[in-house]
């Protein structure tokens, strides 16, 4: 069998490719595979470096806006302090009723303050009861009603003096169609701190037009949060997004004709600005000469060294290998099991044929100990064949004294002996070593009569045995012992009727065997020295469990089942004991 394996497999090994040659091959893949992966990675790496630039590209411009953005707010802040605190817009405040004269007056010193800064377009002072103060260029269409509603006033009033922007002051003034960015602010008085009004400050956009010039205007364009068009680009207003996230720059790529773009979009904190930002594929910069340049080294270091790896492996390991497959095979040839004689490195390889050749030793040395069990056991099974005519005499004599019985009228005597024949017969089984679970309780059955004729009727017995478990065969002789052992030390000793029952059933491919009695049951100790009887570790004497063969069975279960837990055992004292075996049934054929 083992010759007939090791040729099928040299000749799977001789019909295929050879070691090296695939060896060879998988250097020719490798280098395949590493091209296309440089390739790849090169096209990756280009794309990934042209999009960072030009993302840092749009970050800056789009900072460099937002701040040149921040920085005229904050100067078009502190002018809207100034117009606050005037004496004259604070006196058109506080005056019950007002008249043209106080307007002119109020709205002169406007302008003075206006006169230090540019696009300012206008400015109107709204006083609680509804009247208001503007001035500034061009013609305005004012929608009082909304100014008058609470609900248009009430983002203004929570602010608490400070600036809300908004964008044609929230959609209270109108002009010629052209958007401007508004600072509205609640006006308290200096000294009371009671609520006099509300300050509007309308800025030009081309305050906007000219930050967004200074970065160029071809990448720029500013919106509102609506997304409507304002300064810049006109055409970059169609790729806004209301749900964009507020904090963070977003980039994205569109296609914007034949070519692509890389959009960035970022809100601008407290105002409501979007700045979108473009740039085109084809203006990016590609990845450094230099990287290009290292990778390809390392492209041609690594060729090189693969081309060394696999001729290394070709010379040390495949050339090896089919020298020791060589002298398998001579030794193949032979018809027996004998050790290689070849000269290999003393390596991996040289190890393996070591190995091949203690296991070829060992294997023998298995094969004489098999060939010596036979032996042995053949000689076994000639002494029980022999013994076997012993007991043709015993079942004569008892047939014989069964018959006298009968003619001296004495019937007890002779279902004694009947039963005890039964048993015998049963008991030595033709000599063989298994029987049938069925007929093992046919040998108990018998050896509860004969027990009943000392003890009389203080022994029951029950049967709870599944149908399916008749016909499987199970050791000899391993029931009888625990029967004994219910009898002996426990039934007995407590004096009382007792009863034993026998139960069976089958579970994952195993049968399981249950002996109950009511007796005086064991201690924990006890249990724990009678299970430990078989251990490996540990030898228990079976005088210290006072039972009869009793250790022997669990010794012979254990073996026959081939695993140490084939027996447990559970008792409570004065009550019970439980003996369960369990036997494999697979091994019964």
């Amino acid at each position: 069998m083992f010759n007939g394996l090791l040729s099928k497999n040299y000749k799977r090994s001789t019909k295929g490719e050879s070691l090296s040659k695939r060896l060879w091959y998988i250097l020719l893949v490798m280098l395949f595979v590493i091209i296309l992966c440089f390739t790849v990675a090169l096209v990756y790496l280009t794309s990934r470096s042209r999009s960072n630039f030009e993302k840092s590209q749009s970050e800056t411009r789009i900072t460099a806006v937002k701040t040149g953005i921040l920085s005229e707010i904050q100067n078009y802040n502190s002018i809207s302090r100034l117009v606050m605190i005037d004496d004259t817009v604070l006196k058109l405040l506080r005056s019950k009723s007002v008249d043209v004269g106080l307007k002119n007056d109020a709205r002169h010193s406007v302008m003075k303050i206006l006169n230090v800064c540019d696009n300012v377009d206008s400015v109107f002072v709204l006083r609680n009861d509804g009247d208001f103060m503007s001035t500034g260029r061009g013609e305005y269409f004012v929608d009082l009603e909304k100014m008058k509603n609470e609900q248009w006033k009430e983002p203004i009033y929570e602010m608490r003096g400070k600036v809300m922007f908004s964008i044609n002051g929230n959609g209270a003034l109108v002009k010629n169609g052209l958007s401007f960015l508004t600072m509205s602010r609640a006006i308290y008085d200096i000294n009371s701190q009671d609520l006099k009004g509300i300050l509007l400050m309308n800025i030009s956009t081309e305050v906007l037009a000219k930050i967004v010039k200074e970065q160029g205007t071809q990448y720029i364009c500013i919106t509102d949060l609506d997304g409507n068009y304002l300064v810049g680009n006109a055409e970059l207003a169609e790729y806004y997004s209301a749900d964009l996230p507020k904090d963070v720059i977003t980039h994205r790529m569109v296609r914007h004709g034949v070519t692509h773009e890389m959009v960035s979009t970022s809100f601008i904190d407290d105002l409501p600005l979007v700045v979108i930002c473009s740039s085109s594929v084809e203006t990016r910069n590609a990845i450094p000469v230099e990287t290009i340049l290292v990778m390809l080294l390392l492209l041609i270091a690594f060729f090189v060294l693969s081309f060394l790896v696999t001729a290394f492996m070709d010379r040390n390991l495949a050339k090896p290998i089919v020298e020791l497959s060589e002298s398998i095979e001579k030794a193949k040839q032979s018809g027996f099991l004998e050790k290689l004689d070849v000269e290999i490195s003393n390596d991996e390889i040289g190890q393996l044929a070591d190995s091949y050749n203690s296991m070829i030793g060992h294997l023998n040395e298995m094969i004489s100990e098999l060939i010596e069990k036979e032996k042995a056991q053949q000689k076994a099974e000639m002494s029980v064949l022999y013994e076997q005519i012993k007991p043709h005499f015993l079942y004569n004599s008892l047939e014989t004294i069964s018959y006298l019985a009968v003619e001296a009228g004495a019937s007890n005597v002779h279902d004694a002996l009947e039963t005890l024949g039964s048993f015998y017969r049963n008991f030595l089984s033709k000599g063989s070593r298994t029987i049938s679970f069925k007929r093992e309780i046919t040998i108990i059955k018998d050896y509860l009569s004969l027990q009943r004729l000392r003890y009389g009727d203080i022994l029951n017995d029950e049967y709870e045995v599944a149908e399916e478990t008749l016909d499987i065969k199970i050791p000899k002789l391993i029931l009888q012992p625990l029967v004994e052992n219910s009898i002996y030390h426990g039934i007995r000793p407590k004096g009382e009727e007792g009863k034993i029952v026998i139960k069976s059933y089958s579970e994952d491919g195993n049968i399981h065997i249950i002996v109950y009695d009511n007796g005086v049951g064991m201690s924990d100790e006890q249990i724990e020295k009678l299970l430990n009887a078989g251990s490996p570790t540990k030898k228990a004497d079976a005088n210290d469990t006072g039972s009869f063969g009793l250790i022997g069975t669990i010794e012979r279960i254990r073996q026959y089942g081939n695993r140490f837990d084939s027996v447990k055992i559970t008792s409570e004292i004065g009550e019970y004991t439980q003996i369960e075996l369990i036997l494999p049934i697979e091994e019964q054929y």
